[in-house]
């Protein structure tokens, strides 16, 4: 909420809570209202038909139920939300996840010129980029300690009239940042003192490290910010990483030609596990957190600025007021020294654990693949791949 205020600046939310939720987000929402973001709160009964808000997924259902009324919750908000945004005559829409920052694709400020050049080096270096082409902008980009200076760079790119920015679908690459923790002082560094005390708990400062660009099976496919005066109509929602095929481009999003990205943050293993989850023992499992744990390959702090620019704004007190609980604190979240089951008791080992050990190869596409080969090396090692991670 912090981050999206400041840069984008976020102004009208949508936000539909779980039916599972033990708790409400209305408390911390009402600070942001009071600091004039608009807000609604929607449940099933705002999203779902009633066949399905009368009849919840009981808590021993399988996996595969599970995941189909969690997939089938997330396309009907995405088109709901998207109608609700356009009566209200707003125009960019953001559709990430809470665990995923917009962001410039561009090192901004004084810096601009030259992490270009290092850019195009690497394009100019890598025999694997020999065909790609760095996107070129108007003007030197903004930082994000900027305030709500993202719109702007997105209306001004377009308007000097860069393909990227032209879409009324922007598909975003996402970049995913893993585990893999920084010394104290690296994490320290440019924060402000009044924040220093919390720094461990902001994801975008305490993380650094990320999958290597254009590693599509790491970081994923991307995400969409669509601008909603520009649509008509708002089909079914049949991707939630492509909503409307017919506006926007592929998920396989190229890094290089791209002017925006989203950060996406793992977070430690006590933040993965906070929350149960409808996914658990499949694609949300202690082995699928750990796998991607480890993408420190590269490190970018382009996104740090933020907090600097955020807390000059607003003063250390309301700056600490805003923030106050965000993250979670570190605490003791293991059982019986086993760390996929957590303090309530819930099992986070893949269910397929067994199906994965009994063969030596898998046969799939890349993705399946190397999360595979992962499990069978991080078991059969007694688990040395998380050696400093938990």
């Amino acid at each position: 909420m912090a981050y999206h205020y400041h840069v984008l600046p976020l102004r009208y939310l949508i936000i539909a809570v779980d039916p599972r939720s033990r708790t409400s987000p209305t408390t911390l929402l009402n600070r942001w209202r009071d600091m004039g973001v608009y807000i609604e709160e929607w449940d099933d009964h705002d999203i779902l038909k009633p066949e399905f808000v009368n009849n919840p997924i009981p808590d021993d259902a399988n996996l595969q139920t599970k995941r189909d009324r969690h997939r089938i919750r997330q396309r009907n908000f995405y088109q709901k939300c998207l109608q609700r945004l356009k009566e209200q005559n707003r125009t960019w829409v953001t559709l990430i996840d809470t665990d995923e920052f917009l962001m410039y694709n561009h090192r901004g400020g004084d810096d601009y010129e030259e992490w270009e050049k290092h850019q195009i080096q690497l394009l100019q270096e890598s025999t694997r980029f020999f065909d790609k082409i760095r996107i070129p902008l108007s003007q030197r980009p903004p930082t994000s300690a900027e305030e709500g200076e993202m719109i702007q760079y997105i209306e001004r790119e377009r308007k000097a009239g860069h393909t990227f920015f032209q879409r009324t679908c922007i598909s975003c690459p996402r970049l995913q940042f893993g585990a893999k923790e920084s010394t104290a002082k690296e994490q320290r560094r440019n924060v402000p003192n009044s924040i220093l005390q919390d720094v461990d708990r902001l994801d975008t400062i305490r993380f650094r490290k990320h999958a290597p660009r254009e590693d599509f099976v790491k970081n994923g496919l991307s995400k969409s910010i669509l601008d909603v005066s520009r649509i008509d109509l708002f089909p079914k929602i049949q991707s939630l990483h492509r909503p409307i095929k017919t506006l926007c481009t592929t998920p396989w999003k190229d890094d290089w030609d791209s002017g925006l990205r989203i950060n996406h943050y793992l977070g430690s293993w006590e933040a993965y596990s906070f929350r149960d989850d409808s996914r658990r023992g499949g694609e949300r499992s202690f082995e699928g957190w750990a796998f991607k744990a480890q993408d420190a390959e590269e490190t970018d702090d382009n996104i740090r600025p933020w907090i600097s620019g955020f807390v000059e704004r607003h003063g250390d007190e309301t700056a600490k007021r805003l923030l106050q609980g965000a993250g979670l604190p570190k605490k003791d979240y293991k059982d019986n020294n086993d760390p996929t089951i957590t303090t309530d008791g819930k099992n986070w080992t893949i269910m397929f654990l067994d199906e994965i050990l009994s063969v030596n190869k898998t046969k799939g596409n890349d993705a399946r693949v190397a999360f595979d080969n992962f499990v069978r090396d991080f078991h059969f090692n007694k688990n040395q791949s998380t050696e400093g991670l938990i």
